[in-house]
């Protein structure tokens, strides 16, 4: 008997050790396969350059004071054609559908769209977070700015879309001053928690409906005004990989990777959201993975010097990425 509950106890203890070294060589190999996966869209993007002189472009729905109708298209788009060329033959470049406050693919006008909202996309998901059909786990940088409707804003900031990608513009390589190798233009974030009746401060995004103009108001409504039950939240971050935008496709650099702070905006569904701070997050050990513009991706600490973190968000400001 005493023989027994000793044999017990050494295997038990024996599973304890071993248990988390499995739990992080598991966490490890997702880590790599969402490396890999952000590699692949650094070279696609790349490859979409060399074929069409810019880089992908992407956009928000607003109207430009020109009268143009911007819609809302992600720059996944262009780079399916690339990652996945079949299921770019299915996407219908016409679909205008406006963006909604809900993940129901059904809310797509084209059937096309509906169609692709069923599928999961491997290249666009990390592992390490959970995988739903039509969702991305990976964003575009738009830069240290909460000003994307550029020239709707009465006062532009210095560092307004100075990010790898702009809201209605393709850029090009020239446009590129601080270098492609020093400029982010992927990284990791993490999905919405996909649940309307629970707010998860580190997946999803509150909203009360005040406007914020500037980065600094705008900054200062997600550090004090988020609470656990805040007047609105959207639970299907990342919920769609075909939509540009805030709640789909885009993240900033204005808090450091896996911040604390939650991240916040406008509200306004009718433009993905509106204005807003959406920060990289990822459920690694203190890192996110970037892609940068030459194609290569890195582990960034969450404990990465802010001026740092911001440099690497700009394009053209040929502030410092050293550190």
């Amino acid at each position: 008997m005493i023989e027994s509950l000793v044999s017990i106890g050494v295997v038990s203890l024996l599973f304890a050790l071993i248990l988390p070294a499995v739990q992080s060589a598991r966490e490890s190999a997702r880590a790599t396969s969402c490396r890999n996966r952000l590699k692949q869209m650094g070279l696609a993007t790349h490859s979409y350059e060399s074929s069409f002189g810019t880089f992908p472009y992407c956009s928000t729905r607003w109207t430009h004071t020109n009268g143009h109708r911007h819609f809302s298209a992600s720059a996944h788009r262009g780079l399916m054609q690339f990652l996945e060329p079949n299921v770019y033959e299915t996407i219908d470049q016409s679909d205008q559908t406006d963006p909604v406050w809900s993940a129901n693919p059904q809310l797509f006008l084209s059937s096309a769209h509906r169609e692709l909202q069923t599928i999961s996309l491997t290249v666009l998901n990390c592992p390490s977070d959970s995988v739903r059909p039509g969702t991305t786990s990976f964003r575009c940088n738009l830069g240290v700015s909460v000003q994307l409707f550029s020239p709707l804003n009465t006062t532009i900031e210095p560092t307004a879309q100075q990010g790898a990608f702009v809201n209605g513009r393709a850029l090009k390589d020239t446009d590129f001053h601080d270098g492609l190798s020093k400029t982010a233009f992927y990284a990791e974030r993490v999905l919405g928690d996909f649940d309307p009746d629970r707010y998860d401060a580190f997946r999803d995004i509150f909203a009360d409906g005040q406007i914020f103009n500037t980065t600094p108001t705008m900054l200062q409504h997600c550090e004090q005004d988020a609470t656990v039950t805040p007047p609105s939240e959207y639970s299907f971050l990342g919920g769609s990989w075909l939509l540009g935008g805030n709640l789909n496709s885009w993240y900033y650099h204005i808090l450091p990777p896996n911040s604390k702070i939650p991240d916040c905006a406008v509200g306004q569904a009718a433009v993905d959201g509106g204005p807003g701070i959406i920060t990289a997050r990822s459920f690694h050990p203190d890192f996110v993975h970037v892609c940068m513009g030459d194609g290569s991706v890195h582990a960034i600490s969450g404990h990465i010097d802010n001026a740092v973190w911001h440099a690497l968000g700009t394009r053209s400001l040929r502030d410092s990425t050293a550190q």
